[in-house]
């Protein structure tokens, strides 16, 4: 029986603005990859938002104010999935995010009332662990005081779908609410979960 539903951020609760900057912005392989080993040492907490901002600027040849200003121009939130996740919380729902993130600006962005949505808050900085390494998706169930067999991951990135399916999570890729919805509802409507 799912007891738990667990919500990635950037590209589920949020627009992802440094995935929207970088896929313009970095046009070869090897720009993409320094640019992704950049975000996951920031996420993974060993840069600071300073360092990040600092390095990626020099990277992209903008200035850093510009830069900043780009990426969260990108960013903005799912109104209409948060207030669906609202109906999920009033239905009994344990609810978490778990996020490959380098600092905590959830407090800058969700609202008091929506950041009380959730039970738990899991960010990748902090724990110095990264999707899709399975000790986030384990730790997250465990904080939740549930099995994993027992959640539901939703997440934009194959990758981290598939590393919540290996520890035996039920899991959906977002690609637009509609969708979510509609598998969401197959999952708690299957009683072979």
């Amino acid at each position: 029986m799912i007891k738990a539903i667990i919500f990635d951020c950037f590209g589920v609760l949020a627009q992802d603005g440094w995935l929207h900057y970088s896929e313009t912005r970095f046009k070869t392989p090897v720009e993409r990859l320094a640019a992704s080993d950049l975000l996951k040492q920031h996420d993974a907490g060993f840069l600071t938002a300073e360092e990040f901002a600092t390095q990626a600027a020099e990277m992209s040849g903008l200035p850093k104010e510009e830069l900043q200003k780009i990426i969260t121009t990108h960013q903005s939130k799912n109104d209409k999935l948060l207030g669906h996740i609202a109906s999920l919380k009033k239905a009994g729902y344990k609810l978490s995010i778990v996020s490959n993130v380098g600092e905590d600006w959830l407090d800058n962005f969700l609202t008091k009332e929506e950041r009380g949505l959730f039970d738990d808050i899991l960010l990748s900085y902090k724990v110095k662990l990264l999707k899709p390494d399975p000790l986030i998706y384990m730790m997250a169930a465990d904080r939740l005081g549930i099995l994993t067999r027992e959640c539901v991951f939703i997440d934009d990135r194959q990758v981290c779908v598939d590393g919540a399916k290996a520890v035996d999570m039920q899991a959906i890729r977002y690609q637009s609410f509609d969708q979510f919805i509609a598998d969401l509802s197959t999952i708690l409507t299957n009683t072979d979960y």
